[in-house]
């Protein structure tokens, strides 16, 4: 265009395409330009990228500011989507400014990360790899479906990463040469997810959608984090997207929680798929307990029993007793036969009412005393109503008064 007619967001792209056999494309391809005041898109007019051959076409920006980045990206439809992009330049036809990329990158789903969106820089910014990594707490698709029926109509998950540098475009969740019958997003598990982008400086949220033709199809993220070199970024949803829902939301803006506890397993980032594990916080940093715990509750709502109603031997205990009850339970009377000496006497004499009663004598080498045993043995034995546990106090006062006889 004559330089009079031109805008400042009028450029001339060129690429160069590999000269491997299959580096050729005939997907629909877009460019983005991302400066230091907005960004703007602009698709390529479609036609074959042949391997080892460069194409140039004319596109109109918007105002975009000084130039940042690129981010070149196709749609993966046509007979050979895949891509492998050599070069690129960026030619402004107003400024006469002129930049160019040396790429040798794929856009493809079944080569490197299966990713068919790449950013360049242009200014003197890294490029990073972010790890995403995204919590389904429950998925829902229509009932009824044949499993055919249901691989076609699998949903897409899409995530974008924007920081104080700009966003990372929209990208898909997915791995390199994943099958349909891959399911990344099940219910109570987890999905990491690399995200390549030009540094996007300090994360401020994340905008997860999805697509469907099922319009049964409801997906509810838990927490989603983010991970770069240094920190670790989270982003609580606990939300349902899809048609059915009251607002029909598809796409959600989720802003960064700051005061959010990162409790998911140290390994989490690590490995790709895996089920929805909690680490347990450090013990000043855990959080106040439910209102069954504050209570002493089980988790259905009662009280746990105690050490007395477990076993069964004491009824409704009096306070301070606890232990020397429990002293006196655990006692075991030995195994003797009949006409040895640990045998208990035949019978205990009587005394005035007027005295306290005092246990009978027992022998010296017995351990357990008389009353104790009249304590442990069964009530068939004692007859009646004499297997009632006594009060330790009055046994105590039995056996201190035993010893000063």
């Amino acid at each position: 265009l004559p330089e009079d007619l031109c805008s400042q967001g009028d450029y001339k792209v060129t690429v160069w395409t590999g000269e491997e056999p299959a580096a050729g494309t005939e997907a629909q391809v877009s460019v983005t330009v991302c400066g230091d005041v907005s960004s703007s898109t602009a698709d390529l007019p479609r036609t074959r990228l042949q391997p080892g051959s460069s194409a140039s076409f004319s596109c109109s920006f918007g105002p975009v500011g000084t130039v940042v980045k690129v981010r070149v990206e196709h749609d993966g439809h046509g007979r050979d989507p895949a891509w492998l992009l050599h070069r690129l330049s960026l030619d402004s036809l107003f400024t006469r400014e002129s930049h160019t990329i040396e790429c040798d990158r794929w856009l493809s789903r079944d080569h490197e990360d299966g990713q068919t969106v790449r950013e360049f820089p242009v200014t003197q910014l890294d490029v990073k790899l972010y790890k995403l990594l995204v919590e389904t707490e429950d998925k829902v698709l229509s009932s009824g479906e044949t499993a055919a029926k249901k691989k076609q109509n699998k949903p897409k998950m899409f995530a974008l990463i924007r920081g104080t540098l700009g966003d990372c475009g929209k990208r898909e969740l997915r791995r390199a040469n994943d099958k349909p019958s891959v399911d990344h997003f099940k219910p109570g598990h987890r999905a990491c997810f690399d995200i390549e982008a030009v540094d996007l400086g300090e994360l401020q949220h994340v905008v997860i959608s999805f697509q469907s033709s099922d319009s049964q199809a409801r997906w509810r993220p838990g927490n989603i984090y983010v991970k770069d070199d240094e920190d670790i970024y989270v982003f609580p949803c606990h939300r349902y997207l899809g048609k059915k829902e009251k607002d029909t939301r598809t796409e959600l803006k989720i802003a960064l929680d700051p005061e959010a506890e990162v409790d998911i397993a140290d390994d989490a980032f690590e490995s790709p798929d895996g089920v929805i594990e909690r680490r347990e916080p450090a013990a000043n940093q855990r959080r106040g307990r439910s209102a069954n715990q504050r209570l002493g509750r089980a988790a259905n709502g009662k009280k746990p029993p105690t050490e007395f109603e477990k076993f069964g031997d004491v009824k409704n205990p009096k306070p301070g007793t606890a232990g020397r009850k429990s002293k006196v339970l655990i006692r075991q009377t030995p195994t003797t036969k009949p006409g040895t000496p640990n045998d208990p006497p035949p019978s205990e004499p009587t005394t005035p009412e007027h005295e306290d009663p005092l246990p009978a004598t027992s022998d010296p080498a017995d351990p357990v005393t008389a009353v104790e045993r009249e304590l442990l043995t069964p009530e068939s034995e004692l007859g009646g109503g004499g297997g009632e546990l006594k009060d330790p106090a009055l046994l105590e006062r039995q056996r201190s008064d035993a010893s000063r006889c």
